[in-house]
């Protein structure tokens, strides 16, 4: 993990002196050997020492070129360059030699401006530990990630030869002849028919919540999408279902990971329905973006559980394992969009899916 921390500060070190117009890359790194013996490419284990080089060069100037590494990292791990760990491993690096720095100007002021740098050290030191706990959980759930990854991977193989044996039952039952016998083999098949959508959900959730995402934009057609997405999926018949798109509506998006977050925002509003109701898919374009709201009548959401709802591992539900909606925000933000809802308990639920033009 060490040397991977090293990889990403150097490289993102090398692309801020690139960005910046303060100092020159090659003379920086002349300077840097010639002053501490160090190649550029050991910048990230010698973090301090670029710290005190860009002090020599720049003077109170140097924290532009370290505000700008910052920016790097955070938008590279954005991207998906680097992962969240790794990205918060780097930050702690980098900013414990800024807090060590400031410790050390405030043994070199005077005493009036103690109380001011004092402040500013522990607003550093507050960041790291909201760091270092964000680090902690990431770590958790990178661990939960890998392990699920594995669990789906081998769950899909087996999973794929239960439904190619229930399809070949399938077709043997239309030759049975009419009875009890044939009627107790239907009820039995659906019934592990469904358990299988069901499984297959789990693996997918699974699969989407850890594996990395690099979205393939095209041009999509969103009514041909969301009519399609409600066709594949089983709508109870007490549930009643309308489409709303503006007229020719289509946009650059992936076509696989709209469909994933649609369908399950679409299977989280049925829950939310046990007893009947409408839903309502509806997408359109206005205030420069494209808007697709899934809309159930089912009992809302309490207050004091929104700011839950999109939390990996959280559910209300009796059964499932809170990866839904999880998946759907990690989706739709590798899209470049948001996900919100609006919901007032006992008067049903809006998610709102914001994607770019």
């Amino acid at each position: 993990m060490s040397d991977e921390v090293n990889r990403i500060i150097f490289e993102c070190v090398d692309e801020a002196l690139v960005a910046s117009a303060l100092v020159e890359k090659e003379t920086f790194y002349a300077f840097l050997k010639e002053r501490h013996g160090l190649q550029g490419e050991s910048i990230g284990e010698n973090f301090a020492a670029f710290h005190e080089v860009m002090k020599s060069i720049l003077g109170a100037k140097h924290y532009k070129i370290e505000q700008l590494v910052i920016k790097i990292l955070h938008e590279r791990t954005k991207q998906g360059t680097y992962s969240r760990a790794d990205e918060l491993l780097a930050f702690d690096r980098l900013v414990n030699i800024f807090i060590k720095d400031a410790e050390e100007s405030i043994r070199a002021v005077r005493s009036r401006d103690y109380r001011e740098i004092s402040s500013y050290v522990a607003n550093l030191e507050k960041t790291v530990r909201e760091a270092q706990s964000r680090l902690r959980e990431a770590e958790r759930l990178a661990i939960i990630g890998q392990t699920a990854g594995m669990v789906g991977h081998d769950i899909r193989n087996p999973l794929q030869a239960i439904i190619g044996d229930l399809y070949l039952l399938k077709e043997e039952l239309k030759n049975l002849p009419e009875g009890d016998h044939r009627k107790s083999m239907q009820e039995s098949i659906e019934s592990i028919d469904e358990n299988v959508v069901y499984i297959n959900k789990i693996v997918s959730d699974l699969q989407d919540y850890t594996r990395p995402l690099r979205p393939n934009f095209e041009q999509i057609n969103i009514r041909d999408l969301l009519n399609s997405t409600l066709i594949m999926l089983r709508i109870p018949s007490d549930i009643e279902t309308e489409v709303i798109v503006e007229k020719d509506l289509s946009f650059k998006s992936d076509a696989i990971f709209l469909r994933r977050a649609v369908s399950n925002l679409i299977l989280n509003a049925v829950q939310a329905m046990q007893k009947g109701g409408k839903l309502t898919v509806e997408a359109c374009y206005a205030n420069g973006k494209n808007t697709i709201v899934v809309q159930d009548t089912g009992l809302g959401v309490p207050d004091e559980l929104k700011s839950f709802l999109f939390t990996p591992l959280f559910t209300t539900k009796s059964k499932g394992q809170g990866l839904g909606l999880a998946v759907v925000k990690r989706l739709v933000e590798a899209l470049g969009g948001t996900v919100r809802i609006e919901t007032r308990e006992g008067n049903g639920s809006q998610f709102i899916l914001d994607l770019p033009t």
